[in-house]
Formats: C-alpha cells, structure tokens, sequence
C-alpha cells in the first residue's frame, strides 16, 4: 500500500489530531510565504506536519486523550476528547523543531543570497566621484583637487571663462558674418 494511501487512513481516523497539527503547519507555511515565497511557504508547511504530526501521534499513543461529556444544548450532551498535556506539548515541539529539520533537509536552499560587498579603494572612489562632477558639470578635463580629497585646488573653475566668452559673443549673433570677420581682420575683440 502506497505512503499516500497510509497517510490519508490515518488522517480519516485521527481526524481532530490532524486537525490540531494541521492549524500549527498552516502558520508555519504562512510565515514561511511571507519570507520566502510560495515555495518556501510549502516547504515550512510540509516540514511542519511532517514533524509536528509523527510526534504528536506517538505522544497520543503513550498517553491517550480523556473523554468527557460536554452539554452542547440544553438537555443534549456529546463527549470530546481532550488532548494529554504531552500530546500538546509534542505538537508545540515539532512545530518548533521543524523549521530546522526542514532547512537540514534541504539543505539550505531557502536561505536569501548574501550581499558580498565590492572592495573598492578610497582612490577608487575619488576617481569615480571626479569623473561624476565632470559629466554633471560639463567640464572638458577633469577638476584639480587636492590629492587624496575631494577640496579644489583651483579658484575658478574652467567653466566660467567659456560662459563668460559665449555670454559676449551672443550680441554678436545677431550680425551677418561678413561683418564679423572684417572685425576679427582688424583686430576686433571677438
């Protein structure tokens, strides 16, 4: 008879036992969703009941439930099996042991990636900040600095002079050619 077969017999016989195990797998595969995805949610989930339930079944078997009678309206009374505190106290422990049986299991697989942080050197750094600033800045060779920092070493920055050069010629733009070059032929400031 197939495993599958065995575990649903079982299961239709200890119906309030699965039902008990069943609840604690059900958080365990919610959690596991939330960390982990669907696939760690199922792993944690099956982990859980494949622990939590072997467990709580041999606790059952050494110490069997108590019967009692409990009045479910006025005048009918039913009985209910109340679970040993050795049965609840395996059901907890599975369910806590399970996790880590299921990582043993799988080896491993559910863990996220690990960071690994790139080894860059402060010069490094320096480098790429100036090369940066000079595409932010559109300026047409690297800022001087001081070595090692990010201090300027000079005063005006070369973006300046070409600004201020375009800003004089722009009146300019508005003569024909001709006449800019008969400036340039005689010694004009453009």
């Amino acid at each position: 008879m197939g495993l599958l077969q065995r575990a649903m017999r079982f299961a239709g016989k200890n119906k309030d036992l699965v039902a008990n195990v069943g609840t604690g797998s059900a958080l365990s595969a919610g959690f596991g969703l939330m960390s982990g995805g669907p696939v760690a949610g199922l792993a944690y989930g099956l982990g859980d009941i494949a622990t939590a339930l072997p467990l709580t079944a041999l606790a059952r078997k050494v110490r069997p439930p108590k019967s009692r009678r409990v009045e479910v309206a006025p005048g009918k009374f039913e009985s209910e099996l109340v679970p040993s505190r050795l049965e609840a106290a395996a059901n907890i422990g599975g369910s806590l042991i399970a996790p880590f049986a299921t990582e043993a299991v799988l080896g491993g697989l559910m863990r996220p990636p690990s960071v690994e942080p790139v080894v860059a050197s402060q010069d490094q750094q320096i480098m790429q900040q100036m090369m940066q600033r000079q595409a932010i800045n559109n300026l047409q060779v690297p800022q001087a600095v001081a070595p090692g920092t990010q201090f300027q070493a000079q005063g005006i920055e070369q973006t300046f002079l070409t600004d201020y050069v375009r800003q004089l010629n722009k009146p300019l733009e508005q003569y024909p050619p001709e006449y800019i070059e008969a400036l340039r032929a005689a010694g004009g400031i453009v």
